[in-house]
């Protein structure tokens, strides 16, 4: 679980900063992460954060895809998405999102 929390720390911090790519018309899952990354008190809610984790990633490359745009504009925000990625999906390579 701690992965999982510095996974959602990192991505959260370089959505802000705006080095990862984001639907404007749709920001749900930036949303529920940001709401909840810092308020998870039992399993249900840490439970809760690998879905919002899940979603942030797919939603991420499937809009990459959609625009043809890169999902992350930095190394370091590329490296915290994939690494996000493989702890919510770790059977998944980076070609396959």
């Amino acid at each position: 679980y701690p992965a999982m929390d510095a996974a959602a720390r990192a991505l959260l911090e370089h959505f802000e900063a705006g080095e990862i790519l984001s639907d404007p018309d749709d920001d749900f899952w930036w949303s529920e992460l940001a709401d909840v990354v810092d308020d998870r008190r039992d399993a249900s809610e840490r439970a809760n954060l690998v879905v919002y984790v899940r979603g942030v990633v797919r939603e991420t490359y499937a809009h990459a895809r959609r625009t043809g745009e890169p999902p992350a504009t930095t190394e370091r925000a590329r490296q915290a998405l994939e690494e996000a990625a493989a702890l919510v999906d770790p059977s998944t390579s980076e070609g396959d999102r």
